[in-house]
């Protein structure tokens, strides 16, 4: 993947019917209990349910459906990185975990990644482009986004939790004489305790994608 899954964004899991069935069928009798001792769970009948940018979902084990709360109902119409993401919050393996540590680039959770580091995020790219001159209106929308402030460097900076473990990092640099808008991605150390480092590309990409969305 990498990139943070910027050729998911707009494609519907359900949609993707190979895909779909596979990760289905990895879920099908799924015991999350070991896990749940890690994560934030709530467990009702055979129902896993998790908050995830601040939507609720839900995982039956009976059949490795994940549903999602829209308008009070359960729906299984799930976008790829959202589905994903919370696949893997519930199912990678967490037997060792560490303390939070350092916030560190987010690319330095890849190994093939840190190896082409001078190549350009598409996704990164346009949505510095997107809020060039435009920081109040960023901060409006992180804000609604669900995002925390941070005194950082750059000219503003945001803190998103997906889940209650994995907070991310946004730090954006408006445009100067000298050189365009910036914006980059920070984690902190521990995130692939908690799950693979591509799960961590697909909540980047519904991060920028909620702050996109927003009015």
């Amino acid at each position: 993947m990498g990139f943070h899954s910027y050729r998911n964004i707009g494609f519907s899991f359900t949609d993707a019917e190979t895909t779909c069935r596979k990760w289905r069928e990895k879920f099908t009798g799924f015991d999350w209990r070991e896990n749940s001792r890690f994560i934030t769970v709530q467990a009702y009948d055979h129902y896993a349910e998790v908050t995830y940018l601040g939507n609720s979902y839900r995982l039956d084990t009976i059949n490795g459906v994940l549903e999602k709360k829209s308008e009070g109902v359960w729906t299984d119409r799930l976008q790829m990185n959202e589905a994903l993401a919370v696949y893997h919050y519930l199912g990678d393996e967490k037997k060792l975990l560490h303390q939070p540590g350092e916030w560190i680039p987010e690319n330095m959770l890849d190994p093939v990644r840190i190896r082409t580091s001078d190549r350009m995020d598409p996704l990164l790219v346009s949505f510095a482009k997107e809020y060039t001159g435009s920081v109040s209106e960023l901060d409006e929308k992180c804000e609604l986004a669900g995002g925390i402030r941070e005194k950082s460097y750059g000219d503003t900076a945001w803190v998103f939790y997906p889940f209650p473990e994995i907070p991310i990092k946004l730090v954006f640099w408006d445009a100067d004489e000298d050189f365009p808008a910036q914006v980059k991605v920070y984690v902190k150390e521990n995130a692939t305790d908690y799950v693979h480092y591509e799960a961590v590309s697909f909540m980047i990409a519904d991060i920028f994608v909620s702050i996109r969305h927003l009015i």
